[in-house]
Formats: structure tokens, C-alpha cells, sequence
């Protein structure tokens, strides 16, 4: 997809110079560029030529025009502006999808990305329970008759926010994945100790180096939670949290060792499964990591 999107195409959706004046939001903007594109992919289908300045030889341009560049041939090749339009349509609509999973405008907020976040398993099955997972991709957290308790910790760095600016503060955590069902609540609990990420991944699970968190080696936490909260079955989404008093707490002076997410009891190997999985800092799309989102002293 890299190779065949243009530099015009990529500057089209940072400067919507057309529709300035009117002020779109990016995703409406995104939907009319993505019909757009789609209502020329269909006249080229149909055999026109010259659509919007390209493929003005239809199928029949000439071999001395055609170097095999996909993003050069599309101004004389249908067959060529079709590769190319297919990508960026792909791209396009990838883009809708996460525009439209997105939380609600932050304007006037600031988001705090997380300095550090990885979970802990109790099941022994491959050591798990005495393996890292910190630079892994994903996070969980819930339970499993025979697994036991996965919990996932995170921390944000607040040394630069400045504490009697805040109103609300709002951890987000992309919820990809429900395993079993959603029978078991969550808790968010204050973290009271150090803990130090990792690097482990999990193929191989990998075994943690000193002082590595894994469910044997865990920082103490504060046994009430700040906050209880249940996923759900449905998967894809956002999960968001009022944290505010915790973070408060942090700017005011209590130590920060970040938070614990975990399940919530009575658990008994006869309480069905589930388990959870949210985004990691360490995926590769940014926009699905957790953070935390701080509001102002109106709370927006």
C-alpha cells in the first residue's frame, strides 16, 4: 500500500483545500474523498478514459509510456489508476474505521501516553507465571478456571502536568478481545510499590530477567479498588475510566507506581471464564495505545 499511494493523495487528506471554507471534521471529509474515489473507480471500470486527468489511454496506452511504476503509469493506464486507486480506497476506508472507533473531540485536553505496561498471568503452564510479557503488543486482564488471574499494569508519567489545572482525568484502553464471558468485573487499584516493565515477549514465553514483573514477582497495590468496570462481550472499542481522584492523588504528592488492573472476586475454579485483552504501548499503531486523558478544571 506504501509503494502505490501518492505524495498528492497523502497531501489531499492534510490539506483539504476545496473544503476549507466549510471546515469538515477529517472523517467527513475522509467519507466524501472516499466516494469520490469509488465513483471513479466505477467509470474507469466502465471503460472511460481521462477520468479526473488520469488513464487518458484507457488500456491502450503505449509501451513507450509505460515504465512499470504503478504511481507514474495511472496518468495513461486505466489499468494502472485502478491499482493505485485500490490502495488508496483501502487506505481510505481503514482510516473511517478508526476515526469513527474514536472517543469524542479532546479539544482543550492533554494526553499522557503510557511510560511503561505489561500483565502478569498466575497459570504455570510454560512458566507463565514466572515469564515477562513488557514488550508485548497486547495487554489482558480477568479469569480462567484453570489459568487463574491475569492482571495488567500501567504507568503514566506526570511530572510535567500541572496538578490545579486538572478536572478529569481519563484512562483509555482499546478493548480488542473477550475470552469466555464478560461474568467477572474488573478493578482499577492504586499500584503502592516499584515495578519494572521488561522487555519479554510471548513466543517464546519469555523468562523474566531480575526484578522483571511477572505474577511472581508483583509490586503491592492497595486492596480497594479506585474504580470497578466490566468490558462486555463486544469487542473493537473503547474502554474509558473516570481515574481523576487516583491521578489527583498522584499530582498532589502520593507516590506514583502507576495502576493495577484486575479481576474481581469471589474467584473459585467453578466461576467461568473471563478474560480480556486490551492494546499495548508497544503496538505499532500509536493511535490504539493506552493513555490517560487530562481535562481541564471545567472537566473538558
Amino acid at each position: 500500500m506504501k509503494r502505490l499511494i501518492s505524495l498528492a493523495f497523502i497531501a489531499s487528506l492534510m490539506f483539504p483545500v476545496a473544503a476549507v471554507a466549510q471546515s469538515p471534521s477529517l472523517s467527513d471529509y475522509s467519507q466524501t474523498l472516499l466516494d469520490l474515489k469509488k465513483a471513479e473507480l466505477v467509470r474507469l471500470e466502465n471503460g472511460e478514459t481521462g477520468v479526473e486527468g488520469y488513464a487518458m489511454y484507457g488500456n491502450a496506452a503505449p509501451a513507450f509510456l509505460l515504465t512499470g511504476d504503478a504511481e507514474l503509469d495511472q496518468f495513461v493506464s486505466t489499468s494502472s489508476r485502478i491499482a493505485v486507486l485500490g490502495e488508496e480506497i483501502a487506505y481510505l476506508t481503514l482510516l473511517l474505521t478508526q476515526l469513527n472507533q474514536a472517543p469524542d473531540s479532546d479539544i482543550g485536553s492533554t494526553r499522557v501516553t503510557a511510560a511503561a505496561d505489561s500483565h502478569v498471568y498466575a497459570y504455570d503452564y510454560l512458566n507463565w507465571n514466572r515469564s515477562n510479557w513488557g514488550a508485548y503488543n497486547v495487554l489482558g486482564a480477568g479469569w480462567h478456571p484453570a489459568g487463574g488471574e491475569k492482571r495488567t499494569y500501567i504507568k503514566f508519567d506526570l511530572a510535567y502536568v500541572d496538578e490545579p489545572s486538572i478536572g478529569k482525568a481519563v484512562l483509555r484502553l482499546f478493548h480488542y478481545h473477550t475470552g469466555g464471558g464478560n461474568g467477572v468485573a474488573l478493578g482499577v487499584h492504586r499500584v503502592t510499590s516499584p515495578w519494572q516493565e521488561g522487555v519479554g515477549t510471548y513466543k517464546p514465553a519469555t523468562p523474566a530477567g531480575p526484578n522483571e514483573l511477572t505474577w511472581e514477582v508483583q509490586p503491592t497495590f492497595d486492596l480497594s479498588p479506585v474504580l470497578g468496570f466490566n468490558p462486555g462481550i463486544d469487542a473493537n472499542k473503547w474502554v474509558e475510566l473516570d481515574i481523576t481522584p487516583l491521578v489527583k492523588e498522584w499530582l498532589a504528592g502520593v507516590p506514583n507506581f502507576g495502576l493495577v488492573i484486575k479481576p474481581q472476586g469471589p474467584l473459585t475454579s467453578g466461576v467461568p471464564e473471563s478474560q480480556y485483552g486490551f492494546r499495548s504501548r508497544e503496538l505499532e499503531d500509536k493511535y490504539l495505545r493506552p493513555s490517560l486523558v487530562l481535562f481541564g478544571d471545567n472537566g473538558n
